[in-house]
């Protein structure tokens, strides 16, 4: 499963804007994760944390569709996949727009294997 997971996550893990691909189960646990080598994305990480954390928490207690957490080197699109899966991609500012169709797309892709 994992590496079924990883192969429909890795062709948007590989793209340039993307500083990287996460899937976290709804209790914080990193299930798949792919970063680029970059000191300021583990720094933002870490700071972010327990504000990712929170974030997964309110994704499904109030049922939100998704969550933003920008910061002044990158975006974190919270977004969530099924009940107990959210899938978080790390973007750098500069490509934005082009991401949405992308995420979208992966994340049918997800839900159709996963289910």
């Amino acid at each position: 499963m994992r590496s079924k997971i990883a192969g429909i996550l890795e062709p948007i893990a590989e793209d340039e804007a993307i500083a990287g691909v996460v899937l976290y189960r709804i209790d914080g646990t990193l299930i798949y994760s792919k970063l680029k080598r970059d000191p300021k994305l583990v720094l933002a990480l870490h700071n972010l944390e327990e504000q990712i954390k929170s974030m997964l928490y309110y994704i499904f207690t109030r049922n939100l569709k998704d969550s933003i957490i920008e910061t002044g080197d990158f975006r974190f699109d919270l977004r969530p996949i099924s009940k107990t899966l959210v899938l978080g991609i790390i973007s750098y500012p500069s490509h934005y727009h082009k991401l949405d169709v992308d995420i979208k797309t992966i994340i049918n892709n997800l839900r159709s294997y996963l289910f």
